[in-house]
C-alpha cells in the first residue's frame, strides 16, 4: 500500500508577512519509506513546516502520523529586477543640464532606479523588508560601470570608487513613502572623471549591479562595459557627458562708457579635425552665475587705469543664453585709459589648463578689458590714409 504525505507551512518571520505560496509539497512512491524531492516557497523568511499522511491513515491501521520542523530557512530572494515589472518604474537619468540633455564631465547627474526583490517566478517576495533586508548603505555592494556606445570606450574607471558610490546612494525600501513591499527606490549621484587631456564628448551609458550581502543579484544583464562580449551590468540609460571650459572674451571701448565682456561656454568634440577642437556650447541654457563670481586681477592696471576706477557693475543674463553671458564694467571716467585682466571663477569642471601646462591645475578664465581703445568695425579688413 501507498501513502502519499502533504507538508503545509506557517511563517514564521516576519511577523505579519506574507504566508506565500509552498511548492512540491506532495510526496508519494516512496522507496523502503525515503522519498526526497524539491520543494519551493515563495517569500523571504523563516517558515515552520507540518507533514502529516494524506489520508491520516497509516496503512490502513487508523492511526495517523505527523511530523513538524520548526524555524526552516532563513529564505531569500532569488534575483532583483531593475525593468519590465508591473510594480516598478524603468530607470531615469537626470542629466545636470536638464534643458539641454547633457551633463559637463566631473559634474553631477543624478541615477533613479527601482529594483524588485524576486522567487525564481518572477514575483514580488514581500517578506524581504525589515531585518530581511539586506541591502542598502550599511550592506551589500553597488558597483557602476560606463561605457561610450560609439567607440565603445570603457569609462568606469572614471567613476568614483565603490565608497563614494555607496556614500552617494539612498535607499528607500517599502512600505516607506508607499514605495511596495519588496521594493526599494535607489537614488545614486554620480560623476564621470575628465582626464588631463580633453576628450569625448561621450554618449554614456551607464550600468549598475547591486549585490546584497547574500550575493543577490540581477539576473539577464545586459551591458557590456569591456567589450568582451560578456554583459557585466545592467543598463540603466545613456548620459550625455561633455568635456567643458568657458572661454572669457577680451574687450575694447572708450573710457567714458561702460564695457561689456563676453563669454561662452564650449566643449570639446574629438571628431571634428585631426586632434579635435572646442565648439560652442548652445545648449547650456542652465548654468549659473553671480556679479560676483567676477573679479580684477591684482597688478594687472595698465597706463592711466588705477584700481577702484572701474568696477564690477552687473551681468548680461543668468542663467547662460544658449551658452553665452557677460559682465558689465562700469566706465572709469576719462583720461582713466588702460587695461585691466579680469577672472571669471567658475566651478572646477569649467575650468581649463590655459597655460598648457598639464602638471598644473586647470584654472579660472581670465582675458583684458581694454578702456580708450578703439576696436574699430568688425565689417572693415583694411583701411589706410592716402594724401592728396
Amino acid at each position: 500500500m501507498s501513502e502519499s504525505i502533504l507538508i503545509s507551512h506557517s511563517l514564521a518571520a516576519p511577523v505579519s508577512g506574507s504566508v506565500g505560496i509552498l511548492g512540491g509539497n506532495l510526496f508519494s512512491s516512496f522507496s523502503n519509506g525515503a522519498r526526497s524531492q524539491a520543494m519551493t516557497w515563495s517569500e523571504v523568511g523563516i517558515i515552520h513546516l507540518t507533514a502529516r499522511l494524506l489520508d491520516n491513515d497509516y496503512l490502513a491501521s487508523g492511526v495517523s502520523v505527523s511530523g513538524e520542523a520548526r524555524n526552516v530557512g532563513r529564505f531569500f530572494p532569488h534575483s532583483f529586477i531593475v525593468r519590465d515589472h508591473a510594480l516598478i518604474s524603468d530607470p531615469i537619468i537626470t542629466e545636470a543640464c536638464e534643458l539641454g540633455a547633457f551633463t559637463y564631465l566631473e559634474q553631477n547627474f543624478t541615477l533613479n532606479y527601482e529594483l524588485l526583490a524576486s522567487n525564481l517566478d518572477g514575483d514580488v517576495t514581500e517578506n524581504y523588508t525589515g531585518d530581511f533586508i539586506k541591502l542598502d548603505n550599511s550592506q551589500g555592494i553597488l558597483t557602476m560601470g560606463a561605457v561610450d556606445i560609439f567607440v565603445p570606450q570603457n569609462l568606469s574607471e572614471r567613476l568614483p570608487i565603490t565608497s563614494d558610490i555607496n556614500n552617494s546612494t539612498s535607499y528607500l525600501w517599502g512600505p516607506a513613502m508607499a514605495v511596495s513591499l519588496g521594493v526599494v527606490e535607489i537614488e545614486t549621484v554620480l560623476t564621470i572623471d575628465r582626464l588631463a587631456m580633453a576628450d569625448g564628448p561621450f554618449a554614456a551609458s551607464i550600468g549598475a549591479l547591486p549585490i546584497d550581502a547574500d550575493g543577490v543579484s540581477i539576473e539577464g544583464l545586459d551591458l557590456d562595459i569591456d567589450n568582451d562580449t560578456v554583459n557585466d551590468f545592467a543598463l540603466l540609460g545613456v548620459s550625455q557627458q561633455r568635456y567643458g571650459r568657458i572661454f572669457l572674451d577680451n574687450a575694447f571701448g572708450p573710457e567714458t562708457r561702460p564695457l561689456t565682456i563676453n563669454f561662452k561656454a564650449q566643449y570639446f568634440n574629438q571628431a571634428i579635425g585631426a586632434a579635435g577642437r572646442f565648439i560652442p556650447n548652445r545648449d547650456d541654457s542652465c548654468s549659473s552665475y553671480l556679479a560676483s563670481d567676477f573679479s580684477f586681477v591684482i597688478a594687472s592696471y595698465t597706463q592711466r587705469l588705477n584700481s577702484g576706477e572701474t568696477s564690477i557693475n552687473a551681468i548680461t543674463s543668468s542663467p547662460y543664453t544658449l551658452g553665452a553671458g557677460g559682465v558689465i564694467l562700469t566706465a572709469p571716467g576719462i583720461n582713466n585709459d588702460g587695461s585691466v585682466d579680469v577672472r571669471f571663477r567658475v566651478e572646477d569642471f569649467l575650468r581649463f589648463d590655459w597655460d598648457s601646462d598639464v602638471t598644473t591645475a586647470d584654472t579660472d578664465p581670465v582675458n583684458t578689458a581694454n578702456f580708450g581703445s578703439y576696436r574699430g568695425n568688425d565689417r572693415i579688413i583694411y583701411r589706410r590714409e592716402v594724401s592728396q
